[in-house]
């Protein structure tokens, strides 16, 4: 393996540097080396070596390796280590280690890390008498047997390995610290003898009895969460015991804790314990934690007058009153609770974090004198003014965001203020804050200011949202200099031009605005490393190269797409045409006299998604425009990949028919689909496009004048009236292509509105070039049969060439990429399908389509519950496709959320991937006695329900897929919803959708624990 010579020459470096300052410590850590420079060998005073990506310092603290190059990658001569007589401690965590067989001779190690490494073998460890620390957690280990002889050992830390048996550290009388969690542990017996042991973790695993533990009396920490422990009797003898963590227990009872003096914290949250009294005479207590859990009186607290910080969220206490006296409290989190008065805090001055957030909380008089308060979270409570807090000078962080506040002038004195929060407040007027000097975060957010001028002197300020805000000047920005991170999306900000010197800018969020330009000297900004316009018009840009989902940064894209603007510019002559609605009624055949091509009736139905293209005169500008016909399969199957697509500048052209009053299904091809009435498609386009996109409504099949609809059958005018554009009533007949002047005439204003809201875009001219390069081989490819296509899919290296071919006028194949994918032209995933580039959309999509065949495969995927491998589906349906082709279509299908990975296949036992698509998943009444073993509905448990504007078939599909994805073996699934149990907190959920009137929808969750772990 080749040598990193950067990492090399720096390791040599502090190899001399070593040997003249003789610390005894060398760190080479993270230098990519594969070998150790032969120096080393001669510092025969080292003691310590890194070679990993940590290490523990003289302080016991642990460190990064001080270089980030990459790991190391040695696999030969560190046997050569021997050289070093007084090495004692090796640390090797994160490397590529995968044997340990060169150890033997380093007989006088004391301390080895070599952790999350490919270790399964500790055998070569068994002669290391003098070692006392080992860490070797997460790896492969499975046994500890080599360590029974290591009788110095004092510290062990072996979490996250397979690990079942600690048997062999019965012998072990000197360790005083395991930390086994996150491994197959069940029992605890050989712990039994170990009298130093002081600190024990064993969260998450099978362990049920402590009972081993009844007589270690110098056990100090014991951590035990998320295990099956029920019982803490065996603790009660433990008069050591410092710290206990038994948190998501089945533990319901604190008793055995009442004589043990010395605990100083508590952690017993989110268990079924209903009473703190055996707590009432420990005052050695520091820090309680018992939120989640069914404590309605905090009584038993009275008296711990050492108690420092308590958290009590999450639980039906509804009084304060018993923690008047406890001066020396410091830290409350009493949210998510009944409490409704502060009053017993009046005297707490002690106190310096206070979480009150969504609890009955209308009055913060009480905290007036509270002059040591540094940190206040009084959100989504019913208070109405902020005046108690005038005097808290120590105030450094607030959160009032989601109250009925009106104003911020009580805070206009509280110079240590850092931190505030006020968004979906009622609050207008920032002034209070002109002379917060300190102050560095600020969201003010969803509320009626209109201007930011009071933050002109703020020259702390680092975080700024003023988003959904009517603001519409930054210019008070301006001078700035240490703003790093600005949301302003949502709002009427139009100009750019006072953020172009805030040389410190690092985030910029301008989603959903309308901006006149966006300037250069902001975009090549050094500093700036993330960029978010999702829905963001800017003139000339085409909508693609910016952010496709609200969180993506496009910095990079735009950067890509300037550069090649600078090569040579193009108009964007074309404008998608979006033609939607059910299946079986037409939409093909509008397509295909669009393009020219005359009636066919033997034009099969679209599967999926089929595009095409043709020119369209536009007579009042004396010009020609591409339209890019988007001709969208109506079967409810395809719905999900809709969303992929729509969210774009677009004509939208529904189609329907007279029958379609109400929701009924058609049979086409030996599969039943459901269609959907007009309101539900309008309500669609609505709901994944907007607005301010052009919509034609368009009767098809009408051939003659008495088939003309005469309005539109159950449709609002106020839904109409919410598109900006919209003919509503146009009749075609594609048979006798009879209203085509209509049509034409409507698709001209359509175009001629669309460019006169937005300017003509611009893309570079290599781009160009690629692009008509990639439409040119896709419908030459069309053209012929489809055993002789040819360009159905490229490779990476082709599509370079191509951009090669434009003579450096691609500054970015990769960026091109996902220009190309956002206009429809190719469909790319980074990733995905080996990362090939999918030209011909239709053909992937067709194959994809045969999964749900009722004749060919429905049934027998139906009778296995939706779930099929790729070798199934070969024998089904897929007998004519590679094996590359069939991982191709199953990726692709992952990625629209038609189906999703139940279990993990595993190469080496021969085992294939298997997995579920959703809309074949039986209906519920199918699985009912399953879903009655997994979930008792007579059993208490809290719901939510979460209700959206449109009922959309591939809602809770892409749900379950994503779910699915993580939950796999874990579940329950039907066609409408998920039974799914997570082990790690012992937490089952029930989520479940269905329909209510107006094409509106509905998901219901109830979450819960186990009947032992209810709370």
């Amino acid at each position: 393996m080749k040598q990193n010579s950067d990492g090399f020459h720096i390791a040599r470096e502090r190899i001399a540097h070593e040997a003249e300052a003789f610390t005894g410590f060398l760190d080479l850590g993270q230098l990519g080396l594969t070998a150790l420079p032969e120096e080393i060998y001669k510092l025969q005073h080292l003691q310590s070596l890194n070679l990993g990506s940590y290490y523990i310092n003289d302080e016991y603290e642990w460190l990064s390796a001080n270089s980030n190059i990459s790991s190391n990658k040695i696999q030969f001569g560190l046997g050569q280590l021997s050289k070093l007589p007084k090495l004692n401690k090796l640390f090797l965590g994160k490397t590529d280690l995968a044997g340990l067989a060169w150890l033997n001779e380093l007989k006088k190690l004391q301390i080895l890390d070599c952790s999350i490494t490919q270790i399964s073998d500790l055998s070569p460890l068994a002669g290391l008498s003098a070692l006392q620390e080992l860490y070797c957690s997460n790896t492969p280990i499975r046994t500890l047997s080599p360590l029974a002889g290591l009788s110095a050992l004092q510290k062990l830390h072996c979490y996250s390995t397979p690990i079942s048996d600690l048997s062999p550290l019965a012998g072990l009388s000197a360790l005083q610290v395991l930390n086994c969690s996150n491994t197959l542990i069940s029992d605890l017996s050989s712990l039994a003898g170990l009298s130093l042991l002081q600190e024990l973790h064993c969260i998450e695993t099978q362990i049920s009895d402590l009972s081993p533990l009844a007589g270690l009396s110098a056990l100090q920490k014991l951590h035990c969460s998320n295990t099956l422990i029920s019982d803490l009797s065996p603790l009660a003898g433990l008069s050591a015991l410092q710290v206990l963590d038994c948190s998501s227990t089945p533990i319901s009872d604190l008793s055995p804790l009442t004589g043990l003096s010395a605990l100083q914290v508590l952690d017993c949250s989110n268990t079924p314990i209903m009473t703190l009294s055996p707590l009432a005479g420990l005052s050695a207590l520091q820090k309680l934690d018992c939120r989640q859990a069914q404590i309605s009186d905090l009584s038993p607290l009275t008296g711990l007058s050492a108690l420092q910080v308590l958290d009590c969220s999450n639980t039906p206490i509804m009084t304060l009153s018993p923690l008047t006296g406890l001066s020396a409290l410091q830290v409350l989190d009493c949210s998510n609770t009944s409490i409704m008065t502060l009053s017993p805090l009046a005297g707490l001055s002690a106190l310096q974090k206070l979480d009150c957030r969504q609890a009955q909380i209308s009055d913060l008089s009480p905290l007036t004198g509270l002059s040591a308060l540094q940190v206040l979270d009084c959100s989504n409570t019913p208070i109405m003014t902020l005046s108690p807090l005038t005097g808290l000078s120590a105030l450094q962080v607030l959160d009032c965001s989601n109250t009925s506040i009106m104003t911020l002038s009580p805070l206009a004195g509280l110079s240590a203020l850092q931190k505030l929060d006020c968004r979906q407040t009622q609050i207008s007027d920032l002034s209070p804050l002109t002379g917060l000097s300190a102050l560095q975060v600020l969201d003010c957010s969803n509320t009626p200011i209109m201007t930011l001028s009071p933050l002109t002197g703020l020259s702390a300020l680092q975080v700024l949202d003023c988003s959904s805000t009517p603001i519409s000047d930054l210019s008070p920005l301006a001078g700035l200099s240490a703003l790093q991170v600005l949301h302003c999306g949502d709002t009427p900000i139009n100009d750019l031009r006072p953020l172009a010197g805030l040389s410190a800018l690092k985030k910029l969020d301008c989603s959903n605005c309308s901006l006149t330009y966006f300037p250069k000297e902001l975009l090549n900004r050094a500093t700036l490393t993330e960029l978010v316009l999702f829905e963001t018009k800017i003139p000339g840009i085409p909508s693609e190269v910016l952010s496709q989902r609200k969180t993506a940064n496009c910095l990079e894209f735009l950067r890509s797409h300037f550069a090649d603007l600078e090569q040579g510019t193009v108009e964007v002559a074309e404008v998608k045409l979006m033609v939607l609605g059910n299946g079986q009624i037409g939409k093909t055949q509008i397509c295909r006299n669009l393009r020219g091509e005359k009636f066919d009736d033997q034009i099969p139905s679209t599967h999926g998604i089929l595009i095409s293209s043709t020119p369209f005169p536009l007579r009042k500008h004396g010009k020609t425009v591409q339209l890019n016909i988007w001709d969208f399969g109506g079967q409810d199957i395809y719905h999900g990949t809709h969303a992929l697509f729509m969210r774009t500048r677009a004509i939208f052209m529904l189609v329907w028919i007279q029958q379609e009053s109400s929701a009924q299904e058609h049979v086409y091809d030996g599969m039943i689909f459901r269609d959907e009435p007009l309101g539900y498609w309008l309500n669609y386009i609505k709901y994944l496009s907007g607005s301010n996109n052009p919509v034609l409504i368009v009767q098809t099949q009408c051939d003659h004048p008495e088939d003309e609809a005469r309005y539109l059958p159950g449709i609002p005018r106020e839904l109409l009236e919410t598109f900006r554009f919209c003919k509503p009533l146009l009749h075609y007949s594609s048979l006798k292509n009879r209203g085509r002047e209509a049509l034409n005439a409507a698709l001209q204003d359509a175009l001629i509105w669309l460019q006169e809201q937005q300017e003509t875009n611009l893309i570079g001219i290599g781009r160009y070039r690629v692009k008509c390069q990639l439409e040119e081989l896709r419908n030459a490819d069309m053209a012929v049969p489809p055993e002789n296509r040819q360009y159905r899919t490229l490779s990476q290296e082709y599509f370079r060439e191509l951009c090669e071919e434009s003579n450096g006028k691609i500054s970015s194949p990769e960026h091109l990429l996902e220009y190309l994918h956002n206009t429809g032209t190719i469909f790319y995933r980074k990733g995905l399908f080996d990362d090939r580039i999918i030209l011909d959309q239709s053909w992937a999509l067709e194959a994809i389509y045969t999964v749900f065949h009722r004749k060919k495969c429905y049934k027998q995927l139906r009778q296995l519950r939706g779930r099929f491998t790729r070798s199934l589906l070969e024998i089904l349906v897929w007998n004519n496709y590679s094996k590359d082709e069939q991982m191709l279509f199953l990726s692709m299908m992952q990625s629209c959320g038609i189906c999703f990975i139940h279990h993990e296949g595993n190469e080496a036992e021969d085992s294939e991937d298997e997995y579920i698509a959703p809309d074949l998943l039986p209906d519920k009444d199918e699985i009912s006695a399953e879903l009655e073993e997994k979930w008792d509905s007579g059993f208490p448990s809290e719901g939510m329900e979460f209700e959206y504007e449109l009922y959309h078939p591939g809602l809770l599909r892409s749900f379950i897929s994503k779910i699915g994805r993580k939950a796999g073996l874990n579940a329950l699934y039907w066609k409408n919803g998920v039974c799914l149990y997570e082990k790690n907190t012992g937490s089952r959920a029930l989520i479940e959708q269905e329909t209510i009137e107006d094409w509106q929808g509905k998901i219901r969750v109830q979450p819960r624990k186990d009947k032992q772990q209810l709370y």
